[in-house]
């Protein structure tokens, strides 16, 4: 693989520790780019022309910077606005391009086929949403574990056979959403950990334990229901039901009818595809940036270290919502400041929660405090 660059290189200077640790502790913080959400990887292109490689490979460079706009902007927006996003020229769409990655490079004399990811510039997609007054969301979702329940003629399955509910979660392709989804693979660990009839009872317990084998804490557990309608036609009820932290807690019901000639399996996936998207849709709904709400929060963090400070303020720059953090004391055993953030409370606290951060209001003032403890210099996360 290679990165080509579409930034200007900046010129590197040299300072000294202690000056550095001075301005980590005392420079007011910003929101950080949040590469992994604006980055669009796996584009695979596959282009001929009778110029040769050379002009298959400039067709699909600009074939697949299309792709990847288009795939973006479908993963921050609302699917009730997907219909109106932007349609930009093909060079308006570069420059907003920050870099690009080529791997898996093959061509012959005619064709060019590669995998390609993009890099786009944060704050320039963020000022295009705003200008077409696109709602959108940037926080990106913890995992989530999908149980998938089956129910025919009042039987519910989800290890046994037959699930093809469970078959078309496994099927799908891993998703590129704000939600990132795991599908457990029904092993005998699996099996032992928790069954059907507990999945569908909301068992705390046993729905804690599988989460805790996907190295998840929340869990849905997306139920279809098969039946008959007009003309004879397969008919599926869905629900899904969020289990885990509090602010995840939800409930979705959709129904949909199989089309003419549509083969099961073609419609067991089609039904999967609507449910994963409504899942994706809710956690937009509860994470949209709304620019024109400005709030400010006086908040406390206890330490123990420098170092949870430290680690403190890289996870701030990670979420979204949040527009700067101010000092305003720091001692060995705590931190006073004051954050500035777009949306409400309930917002932050939910995005602060994607990063094992919790909000805690008490008397006049906020807590924020690790939800795991903060790992050693050295050690893996």
């Amino acid at each position: 693989m290679y990165l080509v660059s579409l930034c200007r290189k900046r010129p590197l200077r040299a300072l000294a520790v202690a000056v550095a640790l001075i301005a980590a502790i005392a420079a007011p913080i910003r929101a950080a780019e949040l590469e992994d959400v604006f980055t669009v990887s796996k584009v695979r292109v596959d282009e001929q022309a009778e110029g040769g490689a050379a002009d298959a490979r400039t067709v699909a460079l600009a074939r697949g910077e299309r792709r990847a706009f288009t795939e973006l902007m479908r993963r921050l927006a609302l699917r009730a606005d997907h219909g109106r996003l932007p349609q930009l020229s093909a060079d308006a769409i570069a420059s907003l391009v920050q870099d690009f990655a080529i791997a898996n490079e093959k061509n012959s004399r005619v064709r060019y086929l590669a995998e390609l990811t993009y890099r786009f510039k944060p704050g320039a997609v963020r000022a295009l949403m705003r200008d077409y007054r696109i709602r959108y969301a940037e926080t990106r979702s913890k995992p989530v574990l999908v149980l998938p329940l089956y129910e025919q003629a009042g039987a519910v399955s989800l290890w046994d056979e037959p699930n093809p509910w469970l078959k078309a979660w496994q099927a799908a392709p891993p998703s590129n959403g704000l939600v990132p989804v795991i599908v457990p693979e029904g092993n005998l660990q699996d099996i032992a950990t928790i069954s059907a009839e507990l999945a569908a009872r909301g068992d705390e317990q046993r729905l804690k334990a599988i989460a805790e084998r996907y190295g998840t804490d929340a869990v849905i557990v997306a139920r279809a229901t098969a039946g008959t309608g007009a003309q004879g036609r397969a008919e599926l009820s869905l629900s899904a039901a969020g289990f885990g932290l509090r602010e995840r807690e939800q409930t979705i019901v959709a129904a949909l009818r199989a089309n003419a000639n549509e083969t099961p399996e073609a419609f067991m996936a089609r039904a999967q595809r609507e449910l994963a998207e409504q899942i994706e849709d809710r956690w937009k709904e509860a994470n949209l940036i709304q620019y024109e709400q400005n709030s400010v929060l006086v908040a406390e963090m206890p330490l123990t270290s420098l170092k949870e400070w430290v680690e403190a303020q890289r996870r701030f720059r990670s979420v979204a919502q949040i527009q700067r953090v101010d000092l305003v004391l720091l001692s060995r055993v705590e931190a006073r400041f004051n954050v500035f953030y777009l949306g409400d409370a309930s917002q932050l606290k939910l995005a602060l929660a994607q990063h094992d951060m919790a909000l805690t209001e008490g008397e006049g003032s906020w807590t924020v405090t690790f939800n795991k403890p903060v790992p050693a210099k050295g050690s893996k996360r």
